[in-house]
């Protein structure tokens, strides 16, 4: 799962694989995650998602796909946007992260080659299948980008793959027009969506209202549950639920923190309501969850 931090916009800021060079590329699978979906977030970075195999549903601003396994998604700048499978069936997919700041090599591809993809209105996202040929070409960058990740010279070719990805973009890329008075409007509604979901990814481990949720947004309760729904399929407080045993997991993956503490340090009240959680909702205890994650990780060392 994405480490999640905050810029001084309020907007989530990754935490990128290298020090200097803004791009974060790791394999999944979609039942590491509570009910197989993956917390709605969104980021400045361009995000590329390509599904190895199974498949899974995907929404962009409140439109829901279905990804196929050898199919990719290129998901543009600032889209609200998350993974999910509503049959609960695996699916395993690497996943890209890189900022649009790596095409700002000069002014001028920034305003030719740069902003006419990234602030495209036309272009919040685009499903890739290897039935044309410019497909094909797309989907092997990506599968170039994770193939070389850990290359002695990753960054180099990361950027080349990443800049022969954004020229088919570019190339193939719909006619900007104006925005539509309706895309306007679901703009507006997804602004303070965005600044709620920021607010959750910030304050998760404390107690939370609803009242403070939709503070965060600076709407009422009713239009905070409205979007919510609309766009996540899911009231305000299921979604945090979801989002601190997201957490959870992770530090049951990753650290050795005792399951009370873990249990504190993503806002459940007590561990044997965690425990009880977590197993609703994720199918088995915490403990069993720890352990069958370590054997996992010893057999993926084995081979």
């Amino acid at each position: 799962m994405l480490s999640v931090d905050l810029a001084q916009d309020r907007s989530e800021r990754v935490r990128y694989n290298f020090p200097e060079y803004p791009a974060y590329i790791r394999s999944g699978n979609l039942s590491d995650y509570p009910h197989y979906t993956f917390p709605s977030h969104w980021h400045d970075d361009i995000e590329l998602l390509y599904v190895t195999s199974g498949e899974m549903e995907y929404s962009v601003d409140g439109e829901i796909l279905t990804l196929q396994a050898g199919n990719a998604i290129f998901i543009n700048s600032k889209r609200l946007h998350y993974g999910f499978s509503s049959a609960e069936t695996e699916c395993t997919y690497f996943c890209i992260l890189i900022h649009p700041s790596v095409l700002r090599i000069t002014p001028f591809f920034e305003e030719r080659y740069l902003a006419p993809v990234a602030e495209n209105a036309c272009m919040p996202y685009l499903v890739l299948k290897p039935e044309e040929d410019w497909q094909v070409e797309a989907i092997a960058c990506l599968c170039a980008m994770d193939a070389e990740k850990d290359a002695p010279g990753a960054v180099l070719r990361i950027q080349s793959a990443f800049c022969k990805f954004w020229a088919l973009l570019y190339e193939q890329m719909p006619h900007q027009s104006p925005p539509s008075a309706e895309a306007e409007k679901e703009s507006r509604q997804l602004q303070p969506l965005k600044e709620m979901l920021v607010f959750l990814s910030a304050h998760y481990a404390e107690k939370l209202t609803l009242a403070e949720i939709a503070a965060a947004g600076n709407v009422c309760q009713s239009k905070c549950c409205a979007l919510f729904r609309r766009y996540l399929s899911r009231t305000p407080m299921v979604y945090l639920t979801e989002y601190r045993l997201t957490r959870s997991a992770e530090l049951l993956r990753s650290t050795d923190q005792s399951i009370t503490d873990i249990s504190f340090a993503c806002g459940f009240l007590s561990a044997s309501y965690y425990t009880e959680t977590f197993r609703k909702w994720i199918g088995c205890t915490p403990k069993a969850y720890r352990a069958g994650s370590v054997r996992s990780a010893s057999a993926q060392q084995a081979e």
